[in-house]
């Protein structure tokens, strides 16, 4: 099956920045597969469940090999630079942030915070540009992430026993943006998204994956008694209901299955959780 394509033409923009539909299709395959499973790696972190994978920086080989290969295809003409208007918006706020260090009260950790994390996130952000221009690519990143999420959740609250627990908070067994407070924010983040592949895409087993990940991600927010966390998901849910579901009857019927599972999860949540929330 072809990608669909996501292709906007601005009359005011130069012709040399757009690329024929036809050639946008095509255009860095394998750079989109290592971002794939940079994406992978970065969410599900394997190595927090078999150690010995961290000695293979998978982050940063599976970044330098999309990096690369991006580059290859730039060099031999395969592909073109996509100046979208985000990339331009993002590349000034780095302008600006590389001029305002000296006048930073901590200079030194300002300049780490750009060697160490910004221009890191810029990297990947502009080969998501640069490769993110089809539907279905976009629909096989999704899926990425959320697979993730239910793979880590699902570990972590199957092997419960074995993951590392605070004060009767869960933290789990992602040491990253799938841990205790960070867990609620990508949650919230997804749940759209599950929410509109659930309306679109029918089929039994699409269905299942969504409902358990959704399941799994909201119990563990629960467990690690986030009080942030909870929130995030609680106003993620009211909009996407809103915004995303209203507009057919299987949308309305998933937003009212959503909220009674998040009514009955906290519900069933354990005594940590209702402590947390009287120091709201």
């Amino acid at each position: 099956m072809n990608e669909g394509i996501v292709f906007s033409t601005n009359e005011s923009a130069p012709v040399q920045n757009l690329i024929r539909p036809q050639n946008r299709a095509q255009n860095a395959k394998i750079g989109f597969f290592f971002l794939w499973l940079f994406t992978v790696a970065v969410y599900a972190r394997p190595e927090d469940i078999v150690p010995e994978l961290g000695q293979l920086h998978l982050t940063f080989v599976f970044g330098l090999c999309s990096g690369l290969a991006f580059l290859g295809a730039l060099l031999s003409g395969n592909t073109r630079l996509l100046w979208s208007r985000e990339l331009q918006i993002v590349l000034l706020l780095t302008v600006w942030y590389i001029v305002s260090i000296p006048f930073a009260f901590w200079r030194g950790g300002s300049f780490q915070i750009l060697l160490n994390l910004w221009l890191k996130t810029l990297f990947i952000f502009f080969l998501l540009t640069q490769t993110l221009v089809t539907l279905e690519r976009i629909r096989r990143l999704l899926w990425a992430i959320i697979l993730s999420e239910l793979f880590v959740t699902s570990f972590s609250i199957v092997q419960s026993s074995r993951v590392i627990w605070v004060g009767g908070r869960m933290l789990g067994v992602n040491l990253g943006m799938l841990g205790w407070n960070f867990l609620g924010i990508a949650a919230a983040v997804t749940i759209p998204y599950i929410a509109a592949i659930f309306v679109l895409r029918r089929s039994l087993l699409t269905t299942g994956l969504l409902a358990a990940a959704f399941f799994s991600m909201l119990w563990m927010v629960v467990l690690t008694a986030s009080r942030g966390g909870l929130l995030n998901v609680v106003f993620s849910v009211v909009l996407t209901s809103l915004l995303v579901l209203r507009g057919s009857f299987r949308g309305r019927m998933v937003g009212v299955g959503i909220i009674l599972t998040l009514v009955c999860a906290v519900c069933l949540a354990p005594q940590v959780f209702w402590q947390r929330l009287e120091t709201v």
